[in-house]
């Protein structure tokens, strides 16, 4: 039995041999035969150029979308103020509808936080002047994380031009306000001149106007605003600082504020 099955695959393998052997010489007539006919052709070999990524496009951060103003305007903000600048405040309808639409948004979101605001913030406003010294395109430069307060920046600018308090930087081509809140709370009101002898012009005027508002304010609680105030001229800019001690401008505005609610 054992010598019957040697025997059976020891034929398999003279057959698979034999098939190997045969193949083998198939393919190298076919090889040969290949050879002397592509003899008198030039062969050019080509391959795919390996598939380049496709440029990713850039990133596109998604735009901040406003909250919308209150569609019914809430007084309990305006109303809760001194009377006087209830007063100033509806003398302006842009600012009410700031007050009662959107600052009382934020404070009743929690996105207005006033602590948070007064420990450390900052705003920044830019706007030009056209050559009769109205404003034109005022924006955010620095934002203070607080929708409302941002607006309220931008319409500190038409405020500034309504009363002509701008009318000393006519002559500046860019101005800026900012306000920085820190260890101490810091003003400015600074103007971009086009040239040397306009900016000299503008300190003059500035000066003078400074003179009249300290003297206008000589008798008045809020008087200590404009002490200390610097005016400082630098290149093409010309700038007005006022830094206040954060506590002692606080403790003023809360005095303000109760001695209004007890009359």
């Amino acid at each position: 039995m054992a010598g019957a099955w040697i025997n059976a695959v020891a034929l398999a393998a003279l057959a698979l041999a034999t098939q190997i052997a045969a193949v083998r010489s198939s393919s190298r007539r076919l090889f040969d035969e290949m050879q002397r006919g592509l003899a008198g052709y030039r062969m050019v070999l080509l391959t795919p150029a390996s598939p380049k990524a496709a440029p990713k496009p850039p990133a596109v951060r998604p735009r901040a979308i406003a909250p919308r103003p209150l569609a019914v305007p809430d007084p309990w903000l305006l109303e809760s103020l001194d009377s006087r600048v209830q007063g100033f405040v509806r003398d302006n309808p842009a600012i009410e509808s700031i007050v009662t639409r959107e600052l009382v948004r934020d404070v009743d979101s929690g996105l207005l936080d006033v602590d948070r605001l007064l420990e450390r913030s900052s705003l920044e406003i830019v706007f030009d002047l056209d050559s009769g010294g109205e404003v034109r395109k005022p924006r955010v430069r620095k934002s203070s994380g607080v929708p409302s307060i941002d607006h309220l920046g931008l319409e500190t600018a038409r405020l500034l031009e309504k009363y002509q308090l701008l009318k000393s930087f006519r002559g500046a081509r860019r101005m800026y306000i900012s306000i920085r809140v820190g260890d101490q709370i810091t003003v400015k009101l600074e103007g971009e001149a086009k040239n040397g002898e306009t900016l000299s012009e503008i300190k003059t005027r500035v000066q003078g106007t400074l003179a009249l508002l300290r003297f206008a304010l000589a008798k008045s609680s809020a008087a200590f605003t404009l002490q200390d105030v610097t005016v400082e001229v630098k290149d093409t800019r010309i700038s007005l600082t006022r830094v206040f001690d954060k506590q002692a401008l606080i403790e003023y505005l809360t005095k303000v504020h109760q001695d209004e609610t007890v009359k």
